[in-house]
């Protein structure tokens, strides 16, 4: 806690390039429609709320703050300093549950906190970090990696509960691996990539010296309590449209990849059940060096095949938990070298940490504080739009996109990242906008998804990160409603009305078909053509909350109702009692098949099945918990 004691205390860093910013915005976005929004329609046009992040941080963050009167920006630090913390706690209590030895435990949760091996080959990470300071708080720090590292944090104490409730059936150890499992998953993904890695390196390791087949019974029990535990949010169509929109992020895993993989996999086993086979003392060591080799082939072998060598997603984002095992590895030889020549231990201990002196004598230098952030372009931006165009939907880019929803509810197209993206077609407006040199469909594109503003910036800015190639193509084309002469300023889109919803004629918009590209003029000159010149019939939309859309229409025969939101097929609009078909149009968004008249439509967002059945799962599983957890009291 000494170590990092101003995370505590820290609203804002200096790094204004750390995605903290999406993590900042969702906890205060949170923590004002508590205990859940359900649909999130300030970003992608609208998403439903779970796909964006798993909840843990996201919930423990805005219960800081809702509970507590920070800031959200606090409450997000502070959750993920807590989690820093009992993660360096958790590491002494795997291994001493595990060795029953307090000597390693100290000497592994001391090198977790200071020291990163993965330095010694990976040498343009070692050159990316602050002299001395350990990666797994440079990630943290410098790159928003609050949720990776919290999942981090919680993954020890999924093994040493599991240590006692696999080796030994114990009821309320169960069930506690069960809880920290499903908070490593609820944390975050390369968390739970690393959970699937390691824990059945640490089931094999309990059944193979113990040769108690109830070990996989009782780990396929945690894993079916864990699953249940988090089924409220982790349905078919989050695991579906998360692993779509992970190939925006990252390249696509080959076979070869994961044929090795489970090749190591297969001469781990077999190495160690000719070794240790019915030798419970050799557990951990199976466990150490099993978890270490197959995240040395994932993480080093993905560096030095140069990036050929990839499973699925990015491997070096596993680098933190590379450092772990091979600190348990270290801690493993330097146990050896001691039942032999202690001196020759001691000495080597004292080279393992003499790197860490550094970081030890000045470690709050690395935790830099931004005190003026309202000095901030990111922030007067986002400000001057608030203030000057309430109700406003913009494309936003760079850092200005990052913090555009860390203090207002001004809607964006895009959001904190594309995980949660439900309508791909949007990647095409971000092609156009972000890259192309064409200011024609650039602005179909922001008309057609219903943007009011597009805030631009170029070279001269202060902002630190800036994505338009060609920021200055809008000047000759676009009005321009702000200007700092600081080489930001905000062009204002035209539109017919300041509203998400048109009445169009069916006849216009049915033929159409969805844009191939980002220069697709073809297909979305007819689609904004119909939005923007189409019946003189006004229809004004206001969010009512969230999840539903109030909208006053009148609509004649062979007309609908265009929505500008993001097509869900949990949407329902009624009126009057009566409800009218939804439709998805051949650009992603919303279509209303209202009857001829003039309706006051409430277009609401319903609770999916999938996660109605996914509560009645959380629930049984945590009467299960309880169940277990009385039996293991008694």
């Amino acid at each position: 806690m000494v170590l990092i004691w101003p995370l505590f205390k820290t609203k804002y860093l200096e790094n204004w390039t750390s995605i903290d910013a999406t993590f900042i915005a969702d906890a205060r976005y949170l923590s004002e429609n508590w205990p859940h929004p359900g649909w999130q329609p300030l970003w992608y046009g609208g998403t439903r709320f779970d796909y964006i992040y798993p909840p843990a941080l996201r919930y423990g963050s805005a219960a800081l703050s809702k509970y507590t009167g920070v800031t959200p920006a606090r409450g997000y630090h502070l959750y993920t300093a807590i989690l820093y913390v009992l993660g360096i706690a958790g590491v002494w209590l795997c291994v001493w549950v595990a060795t029953e030895t307090r000597t390693r435990a100290w000497l592994a949760a001391a090198g977790a906190a200071l020291l990163s091996p993965s330095f010694l080959f990976l040498a343009h990470i070692r050159g990316d970090v602050i002299p001395y300071m350990p990666q797994r708080f440079n990630v943290l720090i410098r790159y928003g990696e609050g949720p990776h590292m919290s999942a981090l944090a919680v993954l020890p104490f999924v093994f040493a509960a599991a240590w006692w409730g696999l080796r030994r059936g114990y009821p309320g150890r169960l069930a506690l691996a069960s809880v920290a499992a499903a908070l490593v998953v609820s944390n975050n993904f390369y968390g739970a990539t690393a959970l699937a890695i390691f824990f059945p390196v640490l089931t094999w390791a309990i059944f193979v010296t113990t040769r108690d087949w109830m070990v996989w019974v009782r780990a396929a029990a945690i894993a079916l309590l864990a699953y249940g535990l988090t089924a409220f949010w982790l349905t078919p169509s989050y695991l579906a449209i998360t692993s779509r929109n992970l190939a925006i992020v990252s390249q696509p895993g080959n076979l070869w990849s994961l044929g090795l993989a489970i090749l190591l996999a297969l001469v781990i086993g077999v190495v160690s059940w000719r070794k240790a086979a019915g030798a419970p003392e050799h557990a951990w060591s199976i466990f150490v060096w099993g978890g270490a080799a197959l995240i040395s082939l994932n993480v080093l072998g993905h560096h030095f095949t140069n990036r050929a060598f990839r499973v699925a997603g990015e491997p070096e984002r596993l680098v933190p938990e590379l450092d772990l095992f091979l600190v348990l590895a270290g801690a493993e030889i330097l146990r050896r070298v001691w039942q032999r020549e202690r001196m020759i231990a001691a000495l080597l201990v004292l080279a393992c940490f003499l790197p860490a002196w550094g970081y030890l004598t000045y470690p709050w230098r690395h935790i830099h504080r931004t005190p003026a952030w309202t000095d901030r372009i990111e922030y007067q931006t986002a400000e001057w739009v608030a203030k000057n165009r309430p109700g406003a939907r913009s494309f936003v880019t760079g850092t200005v996109r990052f913090w555009w929803n860390g203090w207002f509810n001004e809607a964006q197209i895009g959001g904190g990242s594309e995980q949660g993206l439900t309508n791909f077609d949007l990647m095409n407006l971000y092609w156009s906008v972000l890259l192309g040199d064409n200011p024609e469909p650039a602005v179909l594109w922001l008309q057609a998804t219903g943007n009011d503003l597009i805030v631009m910036n170029n070279a001269t800015s202060a902002l630190p990160l800036q994505d338009y190639q060609f920021p200055e193509r809008f000047r000759n084309r676009l009005p321009i409603v702000f200007d700092d002469g600081k080489g930001n300023w905000i062009h204002e889109i035209p539109r017919r009305w300041r509203s998400l919803a048109r009445v169009v004629r069916l006849a216009e918009v049915e033929p159409l078909q969805p844009a191939r590209n980002g220069e697709d003029v073809e297909r979305l000159a007819p689609y904004v053509k119909a939005l923007e010149e189409g019946p003189d019939s006004p229809a004004p939309a206001r969010w009512l909350n969230p999840r539903t859309l109030h909208i006053e229409a009148t609509v004649a025969a062979g007309e609908a109702l265009a929505v500008l939101v993001s097509y869900d097929t949990a949407w329902r609009a009624k009126s009057g009692g009566q409800e009218f078909p939804v439709v998805r149009d051949a650009f992603g968004q919303t279509r209303i098949l209202a009857p001829p008249g003039t309706h006051q439509i409430d277009l609401y967002w319903e609770t999916p099945r999938e996660n109605q059945i996914g509560r009645l799962l959380f629930g049984a599983s945590f009467l299960i918990l309880i169940g277990l957890g009385w039996k293991g009291r008694r």
